[in-house]
């Protein structure tokens, strides 16, 4: 005697009165109804009146960019204030706190040789005013004074160059000494008190003394400022 045959319901899992779906719970739906109109909402080309998944204002900036960008700000404002200040070396300023050197100046070819046999480059020349002194570097030979010594200064020149090129050299007129590297001009430094140069021992003093530096208006200027810092120092 064979097992009889499992009756079957001939629907299909597709079909909405599959046994499955019955199983579920879900009343099964008429044989051969279909599937119900599809929602406006849920056909093809429909567009919310409201997109919920876009954000409606801006979002928030992290604590820590805020402080990130203050610090910028705050920077950028020190920077400016750093640059408004009154620049090194104007008036009020001591000479001590800003110093000045003025290279001498190597124009002229003759004079560039002659002071290059007496040992003068722009490496072992220089005058500079600082600390309250005057100090003239000319190759082996130099004089210091303190800038109160100081009791003026003029322009001079042209000179003729056989006359200055070379070493320092003495005015037998007033004993005055000339530092000279250009025919062009230079700035004549007179003294309160006379001043060793030319002599390392002091023999000859010099009243005033002629420096032929590239600058003369701007060492004349430095003198000036630093000299009354000086005097305003010692009144």
């Amino acid at each position: 005697m064979g097992t009889p045959e499992v009756f079957r319901s001939g629907h299909t899992p597709a079909d909405p009165n599959h046994a499955a779906a019955v199983a579920d719970g879900t009343p099964p739906a008429p044989r051969g109804s279909g599937p119900g109109p599809v929602p406006p909402e849920n056909r093809p080309g429909h567009h919310a009146g409201k997109d919920q998944d876009k954000p409606t204002r801006r979002p928030p900036t992290p604590r820590s960019a805020r402080g990130r960008g203050t610090g910028r700000r705050r920077r950028a404002e020190e920077r400016s204030a750093t640059a408004a200040r009154p620049a090194a070396g104007t008036a009020g300023s001591s000479s001590e706190e800003h110093p000045t050197t003025f290279a001498f100046a190597f124009d002229d070819a003759r004079m560039r040789l002659a002071a290059r046999v007496a040992g003068v480059t722009p490496d072992t020349s220089g005058v500079e005013v600082r600390g309250g002194r005057l100090t003239v570097r000319f190759g082996r030979w130099s004089l210091r004074t303190p800038v109160a010594n100081v009791a003026g200064t003029t322009r001079t020149g042209p000179y003729e160059w056989w006359k200055v090129a070379g070493p320092p050299h003495l005015s037998l007129a007033d004993r005055g000494v000339t530092f000279a590297t250009t025919t062009e001009g230079g700035l004549c430094i007179r003294f309160h008190e006379p001043v060793p140069a030319i002599m390392p021992t002091g023999l000859i003093r010099h009243p005033a003394a002629t420096v032929t530096v590239a600058d003369p208006d701007g060492l004349a200027a430095a003198l000036a400022a630093a000299r009354d810092a000086a005097a305003a120092a010692t009144g």
